[in-house]
């Protein structure tokens, strides 16, 4: 099949002519076109330069800079779900420290109550063990000193041998013998004692400190079931699960832990979350200006930077085109008006809330010089586009892009060289 290449140029009559006669000519099975039978239009000088660069557009979202997440949190004990009692509304402004979230308290209540009864009981028993053990302690004294008084007897009398007959120093040796093993036994019993008095007081003192921590885990649970405020912002409440649909939070729902109620965001920092195709991440300058458009407020316009650029790509399943993550910070000054048709575009700029839908609009700087080329000076062939030097062979080039005139590229021509242009038949090119 013979390669035509045409433009959108005015074809006049003999050229018409020209061109269907070469393609009936063509239909023959030893049918020929050589490039000397070409019809050349004009030619053109291929010269420096670059294309008005256009504008990036980029889709994301509004996120705000500071913002906490507020949970229900894991409580101590049995689990489940809790039921809410109170929330703040949506959009509302909360300060440091201000309740937004309350659940249902009964049951930690009666818990803390009934642990700190139990938990004084107990103190009141380590009190009175610690007193029993001491009354023991003394009573086990006296008694070691009873023997060991017998004991001292014992000895003294002994000390009289010398005047006494040998029964009665017999005697007095086994009265002495019998008062040392006493002190010795007594010695060992007060030992025992002592050793299970102190068991059972620190028995005691154990389940006191482990009913203190139950006691303690209650009014805790009663202070997590109360959710306050991390910031100074406005509340943003989050989008759950409940019940087989989507929906806000509500009083008397059923929550159960570690769920997400709502987002405390500075509605003073905000700014755009968007993805950015790696074709046109290399175009992009950290701090580069850009223009803001929500479909919230069409009429206006913010103003924005470029703040941090994501070094890993991420691609959807099942696509092979790999995207970066950029963000935009908005600038704290008012906005502009786009569009006066409205009679809302008189009220100020609008309060700007968290996951609206925006447009950035980035204009990047443009790239390395390149040449330029008429448009009707390429053409076209098996996927790949091609120039056709006056004085050479067609040259195999890359597209850089295009206007409603020229187009840029970049290949192995120079510029000043005269390219053709027009309705050109070039010789029959195996694929």
């Amino acid at each position: 099949m013979e390669f035509l290449r045409l433009h959108s140029i005015r074809i006049t009559g003999p050229v018409l002519s020209l061109g269907l006669s070469l393609a009936l000519a063509g239909c023959g099975p030893q049918a020929t076109v050589h490039a000397a039978s070409a019809a050349t239009l004009g030619t053109a000088v291929l010269r420096q330069g670059r294309l008005r660069p256009l504008p990036l557009r980029f889709n994301g979202k509004i996120e705000p800079v500071t913002a906490r997440t507020l949970r229900l949190p894991r409580i101590y004990g049995q689990g489940g779900p809790q039921t809410l009692i109170t929330i703040a509304p949506n959009g509302t402004l909360v300060h440091k420290g201000e309740v937004v979230a309350e659940f249902d308290r009964t049951s930690e209540i009666e818990a803390a109550r009934e642990n700190e009864a139990t938990y004084q009981d107990l103190a009141h028993q380590v009190d009175q063990q610690i007193a029993s053990n001491q009354k023991d302690a003394q009573t086990n004294l006296a008694l070691l000193k009873q023997a060991e008084a017998a004991a001292a007897d014992a000895r003294l009398e002994l000390r009289q041998a010398p005047i006494l007959s040998r029964i009665q120093v017999g005697i007095d040796q086994a009265n002495l013998a019998d008062a040392d093993a006493q002190v010795k036994e007594q010695k060992k019993v007060n030992a025992l004692k002592a050793a299970a008095d102190q068991g059972t007081l620190d028995s005691l003192i154990a389940q006191r400190d482990w009913q203190k921590l139950q006691w303690q885990r209650s009014e805790g649970n009663l202070h997590l079931l109360r959710l306050r405020s991390p910031m100074n912002g406005y509340v943003a409440l989050k989008t759950i699960f409940l019940n087989g649909t989507l929906a806000h939070p509500q009083s008397g729902d059923q929550i159960f832990p570690r769920r997400p109620l709502m987002r405390i965001f500075d509605p003073q920092h905000m700014e755009v979350d968007t993805t950015v195709n790696g074709s046109d991440l290399g175009r992009l300058v950290m701090g580069m200006p850009a223009t803001i458009i929500m479909d919230a407020f069409p009429n206006y316009a913010f103003q924005a930077r470029l703040v941090s650029t994501s070094p890993i790509a991420s691609a959807p399943m099942g696509t092979p085109v790999r995207n970066f993550s950029a963000e935009f910070m908005l600038l704290p000054q008012p906005c502009r008006v786009r569009a006066r048709s409205g009679g809302h575009a008189n009220r100020g700029c609008p309060a700007l809330m968290p996951d609206l839908t925006a447009a950035v609009q980035v204009q990047a700087p443009p790239p390395a010089p390149g040449i330029l080329v008429p448009r009707l000076a390429l053409g076209f062939r098996h996927g790949r586009a091609w120039v056709t030097p006056v004085t050479g062979q067609p040259q195999a080039v890359r597209v850089l892009g295009y206007d409603n005139q020229d187009a840029e590229i970049t290949g192995p021509v120079r510029p000043g060289e005269q390219v053709q242009t027009g309705f050109v038949l070039s010789e029959r090119s195996q694929p």
